[in-house]
């Protein structure tokens, strides 16, 4: 693991290790608390870890997901982290949640509309969005569907609008008031950026692009 100050520029810190060596984990965080759940090692796996941000040093275990998976969307108010979707061997559309503070295990939280492997998501700390990712169940291919879930309140997810797009590996961010989706892939490279007005409904309108087409591996912070 890595880490710089947001605040001043330079490269990247050694800030310690994850307990194992992992890829396509979904990771939240409160402001003092990073967490990492699931991914590959190339096995699936179930195991929940978290760093506390302002010390530096190794991973600790926190708990388990409900099944081995990966590619699971993420969100998180200051209080839970939530995760959904993910690919558990086929598109999962389970959502489960764990409070940040605490360790333990995850909880069920609801369901989305349909199974999805690789959506993203993100939060202005009391709505949670996520979007796009694979359908598996139905063999549709790749989602522009968005859909919400307030944080605090476990229960289905429903229906926020649609990305301008339909795409998998997007990066998710979000103020107080806009959420932005950039990048991805389907069925080529995207350099898309799409926003929506975070406290109402509605379809994603393009914002711009990015200054070139990206897949994995983004991520991005706006708090």
């Amino acid at each position: 693991m890595g880490y710089i100050t947001i605040a001043t520029t330079g490269n990247s810190a050694d800030f310690g290790d994850l307990l194992q060596s992992t890829e396509a984990a979904g990771c939240c965080a409160s402001s003092t608390r990073g967490l990492a759940a699931g991914g590959t090692t190339p096995t699936k796996i179930n195991s929940i870890e978290y760093i506390t941000i302002a010390t530096l040093g190794n991973a600790t275990d926190f708990g388990d997901l409900l099944a081995t998976n990966q590619n699971q969307a993420a969100c998180s108010s200051s209080v839970r982290g939530v995760f959904a979707g993910g690919y558990t061997g086929s598109g999962s559309n389970v959502i489960q949640y764990i409070t940040i503070a605490s360790t333990g295990n995850a909880t069920d939280f609801g369901n989305l509309d349909t199974g999805r492997s690789s959506p993203q998501g993100a939060s202005n700390g009391t709505l949670g969005v996520i979007m796009g990712g694979e359908d598996f169940a139905s063999g549709s291919g790749d989602h522009d569907k968005i859909q919400k879930v307030t944080i605090q309140t476990a229960a289905n997810a429903t229906d926020f609008g649609n990305l301008s797009v339909a795409r998998v590996y997007v990066a998710g961010m979000t103020s107080n008031t806009r959420g932005l989706f950039a990048g991805g892939f389907s069925p080529t490279l995207r350099d898309t950026v799409d926003f929506i007005e975070i406290a109402s409904t509605g379809n994603a309108v393009e914002f711009g692009n990015l200054a070139a087409a990206n897949r994995k591996g983004m991520s991005c912070s706006s708090h």
